[in-house]
């Protein structure tokens, strides 16, 4: 999982985006343009769990003291804080204690401050950007876009070009239709069908999966609200007439395709989805992949696919003895079945010049614009430039420090437990030791031999996204799968860019990644102790994703494994209950409560996360030799930095899609529902009962 942008926001950045292309209103402005970006960039994803310890000042992490030898309304009322111009005093911290620190912030800031992340990635996309065109004369994709502009009409010739690849004719067959889709596939483009690695038994593996679907669309709209997004490129680009019937049941039957795969993903990836990246991110997966080889019979019994259409399939998809495929496949054929060739010709056609339209520069005012495009769908076409621009100030050895230091934590907090038994407590520890870490970037440039050679940028971007595809199969699938954790995450067309805001874990492979946006001046200044320790509960955030509800059922080599005592297993799921219990309490917007099963895995992590990186934190107010008031101040002002983390623009609509699509906890709730469940925060800001987050101490959760 990972710590980063959100599904909901990438699918907010795509509508952004399609709108203003649709309406061909593009503002010019680098600053909106940035703002598009960051709408699909800045979501936390990830897992971590709590337990109760004893931290260097001997105190447990949440001390019940309901009765101070102090006034902590006095203090609190005396003490400044950082950003004191953000918070409202008015508003008590027991009622919302994110609008207790950000409340001024929500009412009165300028509607292009974005908030504390948002803010981080748009300063860091300035200094890329202009890197990068500072760049398009030692990089051919970057040159072309910087020349001459190319009208539509040159555009569309381009895609033709592209799609020329593609077997085509009154002839063809379902045979035909499945090579096509297979050397889409090879483009990158996951039409019905698409491949990926993974890494399975201890070595990354090539597998066959359903595929994807390409446009924005929402299921909760209608279809005639859609309809029209697709009329677009009916007639504008693919030259279909949609008021004759054939061109109006067309594009009918090619809006049922991409909904059926759309809804369909639902079933085949994992319940809770995983959040998007400035690109799609590689989905986690439901079923365990089986070997392609003996899969095939079975299509065969429980389809009408034909010898020839399996035969071709085997061919396209370029079946080996080692390759895998996932068992939910198979209802892809079925759906193929329902077709007639030229709905699934059109449908392909349809997918290919969508995928091309998104990065189309004649939609564009700025050629910055389409590289933004790019890089959302061929993530790491800029690897080289990226890593020289965006790791000029990034702390890598720092963060390698943090993350030790948190793993001893951890090693410390999972050796205390005293709802494990030593059994699984060792199989934690063997896990927790194997996690590799990734920070920044990665030394060697898996792309660094990719030929680009195309007449236009559509092109280059195919060539780039076969190259990609190619390297994934015939290099990476093989390998270890805990050595090669950068080409995993960012080969795969689904894959991770280090231009995201983002921090992420993988757990089939154990590995842990810090992009570059959190080692910065920004979010890890080494001049700002309690915004530098706010993002470190970023990294302990992702560190527990291995032991989260859904980490935990992986061992230390990213293998699917039961780890767990029965006995275990079961008090373990008792804290996940009582996890759910507390975040159903939390309203997400004004009548309308949160989904705490949806976000359990989110909200275990924010709550691990936060509990390490406050241990560390008394650790260090106790070595700088901080005590009474002082101490206190800085506890205080740690619980405020952390709500100034979850700084952004809320509005009804954003929570009402985010409760439909999203696992992680609004903003405000992601505030909050931590706060609740320490004891320390209680005492320091005269939290009562009473007070609308109020928790007795019984069932403030705590697990690693």
């Amino acid at each position: 999982m990972a710590f980063m942008l959100n599904s909901m926001f990438f699918c907010y950045l795509c509508d952004l985006i399609t709108n203003d292309i649709n309406t061909n209103k593009m503002n010019t402005d680098m600053k909106r343009m940035k703002n598009w970006v960051l709408a699909a960039t800045l979501t936390f994803c990830g897992a971590i769990m709590l337990t109760s310890c004893t931290d260097a000042i001997g105190t447990a992490d949440n001390p019940v003291n309901p009765n101070p030898p102090y006034d902590p309304a006095g203090e609190l009322a005396s003490e400044t804080f950082l950003h004191e111009e953000w918070m409202d005093r008015s508003v008590k911290p027991g009622d919302s204690f994110w609008d207790f620190a950000l409340g001024s912030w929500v009412k009165n800031h300028d509607s292009m401050d974005n908030g504390t992340l948002l803010n981080a990635y748009l300063n860091r996309l300035d200094v890329l950007m202009t890197g990068l065109l500072e760049s398009a004369s030692d990089h051919h994709t970057l040159q072309l876009l910087m020349g001459p502009k190319l009208t539509k009409e040159e555009e569309k010739a381009a895609m033709g070009r592209v799609y020329a690849q593609l077997k085509q004719g009154d002839d063809i067959s379902k045979a035909d239709v499945i090579y096509n889709i297979g050397k889409m596939a090879d483009m990158g483009f996951y039409a019905f069908m698409g491949h990926d690695v993974l890494n399975i038994d201890g070595a990354i593996r090539y597998y066959i999966m359903p595929g994807l679907a390409c446009s924005s669309i929402k299921l909760t709209d209608s279809k005639e609200e859609h309809l029209q997004e697709f009329k677009l490129i009916f007639e504008e680009w693919l030259d279909i007439d949609t008021s004759t019937p054939e061109g109006a049941q067309l594009l009918s039957n090619v809006y049922d395709i991409e909904a059926w795969i759309l809804k369909y993903s639902q079933e085949w990836k994992k319940s809770e989805p995983e959040p998007a990246l400035i690109g799609n991110r590689r989905p986690g997966l439901k079923s365990d992949p089986v070997l392609a080889m003996e899969a095939l019979a079975s299509a065969r019994r429980t389809t009408r696919a034909g010898d020839d259409v399996m035969d071709a399939f085997r061919e396209a998809f370029h079946i080996e003895n080692g390759t895998y495929y996932l068992p939910e496949t198979d209802k892809i054929f079925e759906l193929i079945d329902q077709y007639d060739i030229a709905t699934l010709q059109t449908y392909l056609k349809f997918y290919l010049y969508y995928k091309l339209y998104q990065v189309s520069l004649s939609m564009a005012v700025e050629p910055v614009n389409v590289i933004v495009s790019l890089n959302m769908y061929a993530p790491s076409m800029f690897l080289k430039y990226q890593k020289k621009y965006l790791m000029q100030d990034a702390d890598c050895e720092g963060a390698s420090q943090v993350l030790e230091q948190l793993r001893n934590v951890m090693s410390e907090r999972i050796a205390s437990l005293d709802w494990l038994s030593d059994a699984t407590k060792m199989k934690a520890q063997e896990k927790l030791q194997a996690m590799v870490f990734n920070i920044g970037a990665p030394d060697d440039l898996f792309n660094a031999d990719f030929k680009l050679t195309g007449q236009t940028h559509f092109e280059d971007f195919v060539q780039y996204k076969e190259q990609a595809d190619d390297y994934m199969r015939n290099q990476l699938a093989g390998k270890p799968g805990n050595q090669y954790g950068w080409e995993y995450i960012m080969v795969s067309p689904m894959g991770a860019s280090i231009d995201a805001a983002n921090a992420f874990y993988e757990a089939n492979s154990n590995q842990l990644f810090i992009l570059p946006a959190f080692l910065g001046k920004e979010l890890f200044p080494a001049d700002k102790p309690a915004v530098r320790y706010a993002t470190i509960t970023v990294f302990g955030h992702e560190m527990t994703h291995g032991f989260d509800n859904k980490g935990a059922t992986y061992d230390a080599m990213g293998n699917k494994a039961d780890w767990w005592t029965a006995e275990d297993k079961a008090k373990f799921l008792e804290k996940q209950e009582q996890m759910i219990n507390r975040y159903n309490e939390l309203e997400q917007y004004p009548g309308v409560m949160a989904d705490g099963k949806k976000t359990l895995g989110e909200n275990i992590a924010d709550l691990g996360g936060f509990s390490m990186a406050y241990q560390m934190w008394n650790e260090k107010l106790q070595a700088d030799g901080l005590t009474g008031e002082a101490l206190r101040h800085q506890q205080r002002q740690f619980f405020v930095s952390y709500a100034d983390y979850w700084q952004c623009n809320e509005d009804e609509k954003l929570m009402k899609n985010m409760l439909e699509t999203d696992v992680h906890s609004a903003n405000h709730n992601r505030a909050n529902g931590i706060a609740r469940l320490m004891d320390d925060w209680y005492t320091l800001f005269s939290v009562e009962p009473g007070d609308k987050l109020y928790v007795k101490p019984a069932d403030r959760v705590k697990i690693w």
